[in-house]
């Protein structure tokens, strides 16, 4: 039995999204595959002809096997680089002792690049770390969260004790949630505003350079990610001084809606704990009138954990297991002045 490993090609988006439905027994469908293939690679502003896709696993004509990427634009001292974003690495258990073969092909590709996995599978981390991919020390440790509504957050195994008695316990711990937070008094607005607002450009130009290594986040890149996402900017005087990428999940194991802000972007002009207060006082009401149960804040970096922290959000233990290569002879020690945000990688992409 022999297999072949060929490059995936526009060509192979039909048959490569019935391949990935089927594997996931219809999580998403063939036509959910064929868009996401599109925006990974088709609508992408960093896609670029060189860029390979991946590769295919092969056995008698038919798809046995996948490894993916995309590009991202990141800045670099400067400098605009991409990046490779690794994704969708599943070969049908009959064929997996190629499974190695087919990801080395991959890796030779990206080993160029600096590298991000950021939804692994648990057995997969032992591996990645093998090859050299790190755990992004940024995140910390812990995730700060608001709950709006318990019981639809509470674990289907929930002993039935707690259930008799939630409509006291969601009371009381809804009413010590709402004093334990201390929003700020400030003029800044926080709403929705469209994808294509003009004024990223504006603010992105203002801001680029506080960071030596960071996503890029110019109008084109908002218009690309914040496609299925809300973008919740901050106005100062009708200036747009900062805004939040955040993302609606639907937890499937507690049946309920998420949102999660998963970046973050501000003028350093303005104080982190005014711009927070801003946007969590908007996110709040935004889920309210939503019927989102839970609101996740990650801890992007140590400053805006504490002023997640001084707000008063409750927070709990997480393991956030995004990774990062760097190529041959650099560190990243050596890019101190760094941000990353929740979307690296494939993460909701």
């Amino acid at each position: 039995m022999n297999c072949i490993i060929r490059e995936i090609t526009p060509n192979d988006y039909e048959t490569l999204a019935q391949f990935n439905s089927n594997f996931d027994s219809g999580e998403r469908s063939k036509e959910d595959w064929i868009a996401r293939f599109k925006h990974w690679w088709d609508n992408n502003p960093a896609f670029c002809d060189g860029w390979i896709r991946g590769y295919i696993l092969i056995y008698n004509d038919l798809i046995v096997g996948v490894v993916a990427s995309f590009p991202t634009y990141m800045l670099l001292d400067g400098k605009v680089i991409r990046v490779f974003n690794g994704t969708s690495w599943r070969v049908l258990k009959e064929y997996r002792k190629w499974s190695m073969d087919l990801w080395f092909k991959n890796r030779d590709f990206s080993d160029s690049y600096i590298g991000f996995n950021t939804t692994p599978a648990d057995n997969i981390v032992p591996l990645i770390k093998q090859f050299g991919y790190i755990t992004i020390p940024d995140y910390g440790n812990y995730i700060s969260f608001y709950i709006l509504d318990i019981k639809k957050i509470l674990s289907p195994n929930t002993f039935i004790l707690v259930k008799i008695f939630f409509p006291v316990l969601n009371i009381v711990y809804l009413i010590i949630q709402k004093l334990h937070i201390h929003l700020l008094k400030t003029k800044l607005i926080a709403h929705i505003i469209n994808n294509d607002d003009p004024r990223v450009d504006l603010l992105w130009n203002k801001t680029k350079d506080i960071y030596n290594f960071t996503n890029v986040r110019n109008l084109e890149y908002l218009k690309w990610i914040g496609k299925n996402r809300k973008i919740i900017g901050v106005e100062q005087d009708n200036e747009l001084i900062g805004f939040s990428i955040v993302t609606e999940i639907k937890s499937e194991k507690y049946k309920s809606q998420e949102l999660s802000l998963d970046d973050l972007w501000f003028n350093p002009n303005s104080r982190a704990d005014d711009v927070l207060s801003s946007i969590i006082r908007f996110a709040i009401q935004y889920a309210k009138e939503n019927t989102i149960s839970l609101i996740k804040f990650p801890h992007l970096n140590r400053e805006i954990a504490n002023s997640y922290k001084k707000i008063g959000l409750f927070q709990k233990k997480h393991n956030y297991n995004y990774f990062i290569k760097m190529p041959k002879h650099s560190s990243l020690d050596s890019l101190s002045k760094r941000f990353f945000s929740m979307l690296q990688g494939d993460y909701g992409v």
